[in-house]
């Protein structure tokens, strides 16, 4: 097994550097006790929430589990950015959502799933990924072509 790269000093700094920290899990797993958990500026809220609540279905573990290989998983992933409706499609909505709220770009979770689905609807997060894959693709070709160019920027410090 890898281990990780993140200490417990990285997360540290992430939360100390953050306006706004999320941290979610099911209801069943754990009870917060909130004289124990930590705060940013004194300041914890704990509350829970449905998918119903959000406009989203509920669903079982089966219909989010991901592909049993990488060409699954990337089809997967594309039909969920481009707009396929399901269980994939609410799960990323609520992470993205989530992730929009913690950074300040949403007032309210709600509001967070909705840029989401605006921004998938636009086509703007399909063609996000495929310019990232294109851009991966092209640097692993001159990789290829060039092997020791990969070395030499390496040494320059480049």
């Amino acid at each position: 097994m890898n281990k990780s790269k993140v200490t417990d000093y990285d997360y540290i700094d992430f939360v100390i550097g953050t306006q706004k920290v999320y941290s979610c899990t099911e209801v069943e797993r754990v009870q917060p006790d909130e004289s124990n958990s930590p705060a940013h500026d004194g300041k914890v809220e704990t509350y829970a929430i449905t998918p119903e609540e959000l406009g989203l279905q509920r669903a079982e573990f089966a219909a989010i589990k991901g592909g049993t290989s990488a060409a699954e998983a990337a089809e997967q992933v594309r039909a969920v950015l481009g707009g396929a409706p399901g269980a994939k499609l609410d799960m990323v909505l609520l992470n993205a959502g989530a992730a929009l709220l913690a950074a300040g770009k949403a007032d309210d979770l709600q509001s967070g799933i909705a840029l989401a689905r605006e921004v998938i609807a636009s086509g703007a997060a399909l063609k996000k990924l495929e310019d990232f894959t294109r851009f991966c693709k092209k640097g692993l070709e001159e990789k290829l072509r060039f092997p020791m160019l990969g070395n030499r920027s390496r040494e320059k410090g480049d």
